[in-house]
């Protein structure tokens, strides 16, 4: 196979440096139109290892961290794994395909996987990734009004360290305040340049008890 194109994005500001927002390989590129003639990159994360093929096998039992840790080899990732019980024995695990679709297969053994970056998470069901809730607001750097959804909010806030998918956060608004309270971010999306304004998060978050299926 092809060596992979992978584009790395860094952002921060002057008063606390630069960190890592975005690592991917490139699938798809092209020419942005005039005047700014300009490469346009097309990147996702892991995109590469759909082509690749692994073969994963152990004895008739494994602990989910053993399995947890081969997969985030495979897919030359760093693993961030909570869970009250790492070493529960798992039967009979083997698997023979694309690594990506390891992630998905880890998801059928009680846990939440999902690969952020060069890191796959993996959680216990009603667990964020953090223990630390960030709190969104006017203060903070909400930008705009956070706007409702069936299942949650969609809210914008200044690009810094520490916001990552799966976090929980603290949405208070003063001008909606219907939509307070507490979220599971599930999509990150941003849009950032460095000659122009935009510099922030979008963020889809969904209702804390509805991510963790706790709702009546």
């Amino acid at each position: 196979l092809p060596k992979p194109i992978n584009v790395s994005l860094d952002v921060g500001r002057e008063s606390y440096g630069t960190f890592r927002l975005f690592e991917g390989a490139v699938y798809q590129g092209g020419v942005s139109q005039p005047p700014d003639i300009g490469i346009m990159l097309q990147s996702l994360t892991n995109n590469y290892l759909l082509m690749n093929t692994t073969v994963a096998s152990f004895p008739e039992y494994a602990s989910l961290h053993q399995i947890a840790s081969t997969i985030a080899g495979q897919i030359g990732c760093t693993l961030l794994l909570k869970s009250k019980n790492p070493e529960r024995k798992i039967s009979n695990y083997s698997f023979t395909g694309s690594p990506q679709k390891q992630v998905q297969k880890l998801n059928e053994m009680g846990v939440v996987a999902f690969v952020d970056n060069k890191v796959l998470v993996v959680v216990d069901p009603q667990q964020s990734r953090s223990d630390d809730i960030f709190t969104i607001s006017a203060a903070s750097g909400m930008v705009g009004v956070p706007q409702p959804t069936t299942d949650g909010c969609l809210v914008r806030t200044m690009i810094g360290q520490g916001i990552e998918v799966g976090n929980e956060v603290r949405i208070e608004s003063d001008v909606n305040p219907g939509v307070n309270g507490n979220y599971i971010i599930i999509q990150l999306d941003f849009e950032i340049s460095n000659r122009d304004e935009p510099f922030y998060y979008v963020l889809r978050c969904q209702n804390k008890e509805f991510f963790f299926g706790t709702t009546s």
